[in-house]
């Protein structure tokens, strides 16, 4: 395991500045941005981001004053949930091995 040799994101400052490509260089990975303004291209991020979203609105009643002491479940629970298309859990899928 290690640095990934593409890495892609969406156009936000907190990619697209030189702390960014500085990084890339050093690392020697291919950062690649999507296509401005066309979030569909980053489908399967985005989504994710939905669906976490949803779980943080859900854990806090909508209030969202204390949604960062709910994340750490959140993220439990999602690193855990097996894929159907993959027959497996993210985390398995990172680290080789069953969560335990």
């Amino acid at each position: 395991m290690g640095f990934p040799t593409k890495l892609q994101s969406d156009n936000g400052t907190e990619f697209k500045n030189s702390l960014s490509k500085d990084l890339a260089n050093a690392m020697g990975y291919d950062h690649r941005f999507i296509t401005p303004l066309h979030p569909s291209a980053n489908g399967l991020s985005e989504r994710f981001v939905q669906t976490v979203k949803k779980l943080l609105a859900k854990s806090t009643n909508g209030v969202g004053n204390d949604w960062d002491e709910f994340l750490p479940s959140i993220q439990l629970a999602m690193n855990n949930r097996i894929s159907k298309r993959l027959n497996s859990t993210p985390f398995s899928l990172m680290f080789a091995r069953s969560q335990g």
